[in-house]
């Protein structure tokens, strides 16, 4: 894998979520043998900005009936 992975915990999740960039997203992605398609970005795009807005997470339930919109 050409992109260098910031520091992650023993879950897998990054340790400084401001490291998060797309190509860190990308870089995760191919870890997991998972191709990213146009849903799944629209799905990772509306969960950062759902979090830069709210500060929070958005749980199952909210992005489910917000996908289905």
């Amino acid at each position: 894998m050409a992109t260098n992975l910031p520091e992650r915990d023993a879950e897998g999740y990054l340790v400084e979520p401001n490291d998060w960039n797309e190509e860190v997203a990308k870089a995760l992605a191919e870890d997991e043998n998972i191709q990213l398609t146009d849903d799944h970005w629209d799905t990772i795009r509306f969960m950062r900005d759902y979090y830069d807005e709210h500060q929070v997470i958005a749980d199952a339930r909210f992005v489910t009936v917000s996908r289905l919109q």
